[in-house]
């Protein structure tokens, strides 16, 4: 039996494409051959017993491969986690081959100890750790994608801003688009965090940066981190200090390491602007660990000034 050429496929029109076999026991090597080339199979039998496999046009989705060894340690480390790689790699595993992606999610919480939020990060950094890597630009977006959705599922509503916004950016058809748009504003209407903050970055590109500053607001009230540190730097365009000010600290109260830099710099008292750049320099940065040396110095702490001098020359100032 030899394997159907392409010849044997007749357009039906732009959109889908149809083969018939004959006799039946051909129908799983049209499946195998169509399945290497097309997006998804199925197949319908009409009333004179002639096998139609109809084919769903695009190209073949790529296969969803697990990363190696090493970027999963990476990506233990970079979210802190409390698993070992061997412990995420069975987890994706699960994810990967699971027949209902909402019941393995469900497993994965209950045997792994891995929360959907966790997984949601997991899904967004793999996207990040990837570039970091030098690896393979697109060759994990497939599970990346799969995990949001499996995430997405069980209520995790950024990892549905996530997929809403791949598929804006991203869509697959006209349809998609139409919808993702729609989806969109329904999470912004309920002052989802991310949406809110997405929201404004479009409003700020089209030129109308006093409405952004509104979403960012509100994004920032409904606690989104860098759309505070986005909102301060802006107002602080606008010499707007007070306020500016205000919003760099609401984004250190909600994790933003790089706001305590910021607030050192707008600090009057010293005591204050140590502190911010104490917290700045514990995530990194040689600018604050310059002026530490500079503060300690002046107020004649030279142990101090020693110690924040040699943390700067360690961060390369």
């Amino acid at each position: 039996m030899s394997t159907p050429s392409r010849a044997n496929l007749f357009h039906m029109n732009l959109k889908s494409l149809f083969l018939i076999f004959r006799p039946a026991q051909n129908l799983p090597m049209a499946h195998s051959f169509l399945q290497s080339q097309y997006r998804s199979v199925c197949t319908i039998t009409d009333r004179q017993s002639k096998i139609v496999t109809y084919v769903v046009p695009g190209p073949k989705l790529p296969s969803i491969q697990l990363p190696q060894d090493n970027f999963l340690r990476a990506l233990v480390h970079a979210l802190e986690l409390e698993v070992r790689p061997t412990t995420l790699r069975k987890a994706l595993e699960m994810i990967i081959s699971a027949q209902n992606p909402k019941q393995a999610a469900s497993t994965l919480q209950e045997s792994f100890k891995i929360p959907p939020s966790i997984l949601t990060s997991i899904a967004l950094h793999i996207n990040k750790l990837k570039v970091a890597m030098k690896q393979n630009q697109n060759a994990w977006d497939p599970l990346s994608t799969l995990i949001l959705r499996t995430t997405s599922l069980l209520g995790d509503r950024h990892a549905t801003f996530h997929l809403v916004r791949r598929n804006m950016l991203h869509p697959t058809s006209l349809k998609e688009k139409n919808e993702s748009t729609q989806r969109f504003r329904k999470l912004v209407e309920e002052r989802q965090p991310d949406a809110l903050e997405y929201k404004a970055t479009l409003v700020l590109q089209s030129g109308k940066k006093a409405e952004s500053l509104e979403f960012y607001r509100l994004a920032m009230d409904a606690g989104n981190g860098n759309a505070a540190l986005i909102l301060a730097k802006l107002l602080k365009e606008d010499s707007r200090a007070a306020e500016a000010q205000e919003a760099f600290r609401k984004a250190a109260q909600l994790g933003m390491k790089r706001a305590h830099l910021h607030l050192a710099l707008l600090a009057k008292d010293t005591g204050d602007k140590i502190h911010h750049f104490e917290e700045a320099a514990k995530d990194g940065s040689a600018l604050a660990s310059h002026f530490l040396t500079a503060l300690y110095t002046d107020i004649g702490n030279t142990k101090m000034a020693q110690e924040w001098r040699d943390i700067s020359i360690y961060f390369g100032d």
